[in-house]
């Protein structure tokens, strides 16, 4: 991608991902390690100008009834992430619709965003991770998702650390990130204070603030967290981005079923 394309896309002012030499891309990525550090998150707002997430909401909107919604219950591994380490004391439920890599446009400029070269690389060195290589996956690459009344992600552990997010819209009622840092592997009373966070009697619960156009990045596989149920009224929508290890990686087609109703 041209850097003008990504200059109509993100604030490359306030954010130089395009150049890799600038003293003020060096800060960027030391204040983006310094937030994952502090808490396990790192908020950059206004990442992407306020006209590239208008059309990415109007895309999003557009492509709303080929959504597929999902709703289950899940029980999340805790302690070290081992089967012998059991669950979280309670599942918790999941319910959302999600729009599928395929089904966004060519010109669109969330998957523009996606496959631009000097966006991963700024991933790389913001999450110090050089192994970091977007995915092949025809599907789940670049993926929006949408909440509406009655949606919620529940409390739940990430299987990996590192995960990119864009919020789009947040919702009119509810729908709040809420997150605490640091439990999973590293709490001796994780049990006991999972439990007290799952029935709203923990006080250490974090509840940043996020506006259209804010990247995350978020380091959920030690951190319970939660997208709050959505009320009535505006809907909230997100981009999701995945990325492996490896290159070339697809996911299994079970996953693919579970967020699309389909394998491919």
């Amino acid at each position: 991608m041209s850097t003008k394309r990504l200059s109509e896309i993100v604030d490359l002012d306030r954010y130089p991902i395009a150049d890799l030499a600038p003293p003020q891309r060096q800060t960027v990525v030391a204040t983006c390690r310094k937030q994952l550090l502090d808490t396990g998150l790192c908020l950059l707002p206004g990442f992407v100008r306020a006209d590239a997430v208008a059309g990415m909401v109007a895309e999003a909107q557009a492509l709303a009834p080929k959504a597929h919604r999902t709703e289950h219950w899940r029980a999340t591994p805790h302690g070290d992430g081992s089967p012998q380490a059991g669950t979280i004391p309670r599942e918790t439920r999941a319910a959302m619709r999600s729009i599928a890599y395929d089904l966004i446009g060519r010109e669109s400029g969330l998957r523009a965003l996606y496959e631009s070269c000097a966006f991963t690389g700024f991933l790389r060195a913001a999450l110090d991770n050089d192994a970091l290589y977007p995915c092949a996956d025809p599907l789940v690459n670049c993926i929006m998702t949408i909440c509406r009344d009655g949606d919620e992600l529940g409390w739940h552990y990430d299987p990996n650390d590192g995960v990119v997010s864009l919020l789009l819209q947040p919702a009119e009622q509810g729908g709040g990130f809420e997150f605490v840092p640091d439990i999973r592997g590293r709490d001796p009373a994780a049990t006991e204070r999972e439990l007290a966070v799952l029935e709203g009697r923990d006080d250490g619960v974090l509840r940043p603030r996020l506006a259209p156009g804010t990247l995350s990045l978020f380091n959920g596989h030690r951190s319970l967290h939660r997208v709050a149920p959505v009320g009535l009224g505006r809907e909230r929508i997100i981009a999701l981005f995945s990325y492996a290890q490896t290159p070339g990686y697809v996911f299994s087609p079970e996953i693919r079923e579970n967020f699309f109703g389909r394998h491919n």
